[in-house]
């Protein structure tokens, strides 16, 4: 980003990034709860494991609907908190309030594929998701900034839970 859009469209992105990293860390404590139990799951049958991630992925898309309601509720307070230089990363948090919800999404999933012993799958959706992040990247930042920055790591991130469900 700060070579193909520039320091401050970076330092914008960031700071909103940041608040979106804070808004999903609920979701990493399930997800790390749950471990054992999308191991134990995936030895007795792999459908079992699915059954789980389904449940799982339903307790956190709760939690990250209001989670996305609640980062575009305090997105005027960042330039209060941060500043008036990072007005923008309102803009950015309000774009990237979707980030939890794509987070319970592609989480369980992708547990549940590794319990089930399918690590490769796993493996393969998420090389899929960096190739097209860093291609939509290359292409959307020199035009759009951090917006399409944002842009390209959603559509990455939703192109990865969708793999993961295949």
């Amino acid at each position: 980003l700060v070579r193909l859009a520039g320091g401050e469209e970076a330092g914008v992105y960031h700071a909103g990034y940041r608040l979106i990293a804070f808004a999903t860390m609920p979701i990493g404590a399930l997800v790390r709860a749950s471990d054992a139990n999308f191991f134990e799951a995936g030895r007795r049958d792999p459908a079992e494991a699915r059954r789980l991630a389904m449940r799982m992925t339903g307790v956190s898309l709760g939690y990250g609907a209001v989670a996305a309601i609640g980062l575009v509720a305090i997105s005027p307070l960042v330039p209060i908190v941060l500043g008036d230089e990072y007005a923008d990363a309102a803009w950015v948090l309000r774009v990237l309030s979707v980030m939890p919800l794509v987070q319970a999404l592609q989480i369980f999933p992708a547990n549940a594929l590794t319990g089930a012993g399918r690590q490769r799958d796993r493996n393969r959706s998420l090389a899929v998701a960096v190739v097209l992040n860093i291609a939509l990247n290359l292409a959307m930042i020199p035009a759009f900034g951090w917006l399409g920055a944002a842009l390209a790591t959603i559509a990455a991130e939703l192109t990865m839970a969708a793999l993961l469900w295949r």
